[in-house]
């Protein structure tokens, strides 16, 4: 009978503590549906305080305090005010860590797992894509967002050259190209498109 209690109340400490643990996660929610193309990349992961969803997925983190989200370490515009903003949990480490991107219209920040996470501009976008480098059979759901994206910033014209001064510095203080490895010297890597507030497309290459 008394191991039978010490069970019980074992049990009942677990289920405590259990319950306590969830009281104290985020909200964590899937606030709309995947763009096209990015199957389960868009869904939210129901991850505990300070975890970090698998490779490719993307938590959508509403309610975190400001001290949970890491120290900034990239902000793109990098001049004026900034429209997105990047944050590491454990900077300067090469293990695979979360970081959380804000600047996303539902005021939630999303979050990732990666070993290392850089911002990429619209500017070396168009070099690589449309300035002569030979990338322009790139195909996935992230290309072809942007080219819709910068077709309604940069006209017609710009359907095979790269976009005008001007239009492309509007564009990029609205949009950027965020790149996430999962482990140093892995090159498989997630590339997401931000434009406006929202996730414009992901995409694992």
């Amino acid at each position: 009978m008394k191991r039978r209690a010490s069970r019980l109340r074992a049990g009942a400490l677990a289920l405590a503590g259990a319950v306590l643990l969830a009281a104290c996660a985020p909200d964590i929610v899937d606030k709309a549906a995947a763009p096209e193309g990015v199957g389960p990349l868009g869904d939210a992961a129901a991850e505990g305080f300070r975890a970090a969803p698998g490779f490719g997925e993307i938590a959508v983190v509403c309610d975190l305090p400001r001290n949970a989200l890491g120290r900034k370490v990239d902000r793109r515009p990098e001049k004026g005010s900034a429209r997105w903003e990047l944050y590491d949990t454990r900077p300067g480490s090469t293990a695979p860590r979360a970081f959380h991107l804000t600047g996303f219209e539902d005021g939630c920040a999303r979050r990732i797992s990666a070993s290392l996470v850089m911002f990429g501009s619209v500017e070396l976008y168009e070099l690589v894509h449309f300035g002569g480098l030979g990338a322009e059979g790139e195909t996935g759901a992230t290309d072809r967002a942007y080219r819709s994206i910068r077709a309604a910033a940069c006209g017609a014209r710009a359907r095979t050259r790269p976009c005008d001064e001007a239009p492309l510095k509007r564009l990029s203080r609205s949009t950027a190209f965020l790149t996430a490895f999962p482990q140093k010297g892995n090159p498989r890597h997630l590339e997401m498109l931000v434009h406006d507030g929202a996730l414009a497309a992901t995409a694992v290459k």
